[in-house]
């Protein structure tokens, strides 16, 4: 046997199969050699010779050998619980891929802000659902904290959201779905109405109608805003982009938002003004836990997702 702690990875992947790490377990249950042998229809010595040859390559004595059998050394319960875990691996592989044999089974925990779903998820979700009617997609809308929260916890699988400056995001990991774009919602009697595109900073001095103050676009917002040593005036605050429009068509103040929640808005009544500030075309972004492997089902998801083409 090579001496105590002489072990090297390489030569063990080289000279070590799975049928002896089978053979392993098999004498460590059965606690003898013959008894192993006949389990696994294989010749006594032939055990033997394998378990041998896995003491050599580890460096380390694994069964202390009895006139009754043989038990664990220390060294081998260690052995033991890490060979386990390898065909408990192997184990969920061949779970997963029967998967694919019949069509991918599943259940995707999915939660988004209402941006992304009024303008995008909604019809990416249906096309990926009718080409895997096997997989059942859990859909919940949020604020992007909470869904940054939920993704670190484990609580969620994927997380659609808009990340704004100063969003902590350690321990999750982003990828690109979609870009929006921020417009200024006015009424066409309003003093901007005329305007082809404004700055942010323009429209520090009028009153605004705000949909949902937790939302990540009105959190950048007042982030920049703050910057200019401004407060914007949130003169109403709304839970709709209907609520919303009606107060703007009304006259009582402006509204900021993605322009794909403006498309229910009568264009003859209200005009949508896009902001020219870099920040205000936003990087949508799919969030995932960082360092775990996704089920089958969230992993189909999120590659149909990210792979859709990109849109303004």
């Amino acid at each position: 046997m090579a001496g105590e702690g002489e072990f090297n990875i390489k030569i063990l992947v080289r000279k070590v199969d799975l049928f002896t790490l089978r053979l392993f377990l098999t004498v460590a249950e059965e606690g003898h050699f013959a008894r192993a042998a006949q389990k696994e229809n294989i010749a006594p010595s032939a055990v033997t010779k394998r378990i041998q040859e896995l003491e050599d390559v580890l460096g380390h004595r694994l069964f202390f050998r009895e006139p009754g059998g043989v038990a664990l050394t220390a060294v081998g319960e260690v052995v033991e619980r890490h060979v386990r875990e390898v065909y408990d691996s192997l184990s969920s592989l061949r779970s997963e891929l029967s998967e694919f044999s019949t069509g991918v089974r599943g259940h995707v925990r999915l939660c988004s802000n209402e941006a992304s779903i009024i303008q995008f998820l909604a019809a990416d979700l249906a096309a990926f659902l009718r080409e895997h009617p096997l997989i059942e997609v859990e859909l919940h809308e949020d604020y992007t904290p909470n869904m940054v929260r939920d993704v670190t916890m484990g609580a969620t699988d994927l997380a659609v959201l808009a990340p704004y400056e100063g969003i902590a995001t350690e321990g999750i990991d982003l990828v690109h779905y979609r870009h929006d774009q921020l417009y200024v919602v006015v009424p066409h009697s309003h003093p901007l109405a005329l305007r082809r595109s404004l700055r942010f900073c323009e429209i520090y001095d009028f009153d605004l109608v705000s949909v949902r103050p937790e939302t990540s676009a009105i959190i950048q917002m007042d982030l920049m805003a703050s910057r200019d040593n401004r407060a914007l005036r949130h003169k109403y605050t709304v839970n709709s982009t209907l609520s919303a429009s009606s107060l703007v068509r009304a006259g009582l103040g402006i509204a900021v938002l993605p322009a794909g929640m403006t498309g229910s808005f009568d264009v003859d009544e209200l005009r949508m003004i896009p902001l020219t500030d870099p920040w205000a075309k936003r990087n949508l972004s799919i969030a995932t836990l960082q360092g775990t492997t996704l089920p089958a089902g969230a992993r189909l998801l999120l590659q149909h997702l990210t792979q859709q083409p990109l849109s303004a």
